[in-house]
């Protein structure tokens, strides 16, 4: 059985039904995002392996836009280390004197692995050393 979901508020929503009822989206608008869009929007999405395969496709593709939501994420209290991990990854890989400043604002997450994760990739950044590769941890 296939579940079908609100692109905006991620609530579970019957198949063929044009606006949402519990955010108002128009679902017919969803078509009208760019790839990139659909991608941010996707970083909300309910089942966390799809949040980490956008925030990946994200990081690739150098996505400026991102960086927006990126930070909502990090100031969002998510504690969710494994996405937290795929994130910064995707910081990092994003080419912008933004990125630094997010890598340096997850140095002050409560979480030891965090911060520890933002000062090597800060680390590589600054010093122009490779930026990791995805590996199980990141996605």
């Amino acid at each position: 059985m296939i579940t079908f979901y609100c692109p905006n508020c991620w609530n579970r929503i019957e198949e063929n039904i044009d606006t949402c009822p519990f955010c108002g989206f128009n679902l017919a608008d969803f078509i009208q995002l760019t790839y990139e869009e659909k991608l941010i929007q996707s970083l909300h999405h309910p089942v966390p392996s799809r949040r980490n395969i956008a925030a990946q496709v994200l990081g690739n593709n150098n996505s400026i836009k991102a960086l927006d939501e990126f930070e909502k994420i990090l100031l969002s209290g998510e504690t969710d280390y494994f996405f937290l991990r795929v994130v910064l990854l995707a910081i990092a890989k994003i080419k912008s004197t933004k990125s630094l400043e997010l890598l340096k604002l997850a140095e002050t997450n409560p979480n030891t692995l965090v911060r520890e994760w933002a000062s090597t990739l800060i680390d590589s950044v600054v010093n122009g050393l490779p930026i990791p590769e995805w590996d199980r941890g990141t996605g």
